[in-house]
């Protein structure tokens, strides 16, 4: 295993633990994978080779509410 996806992968564990979720390749990133909880929001991990470290993305941000 290259160490940029070991280190995606540790992220994953590191700040996921014991949560259900589904973990999808994502090509279209560096090393990326697709987390999807069980509510259905997705979050990309992936190795950023320019800043040499994991960054994330989330595309459902905007339908977030915080809690009332």
């Amino acid at each position: 295993m290259d160490y940029r996806e070991h280190e995606v992968l540790k992220f994953i564990n590191e700040n996921f633990p014991n949560l259900e979720l589904e973990i999808q390749n994502l090509s279209l990133f560096p090393f990326g994978k697709r987390i999807i909880d069980i509510n259905g929001y997705e979050i990309f991990v992936y190795y950023c080779p320019f800043a040499d470290s994991v960054k994330t993305i989330f595309p459902n941000v905007a339908e977030v509410k915080s809690p009332s």
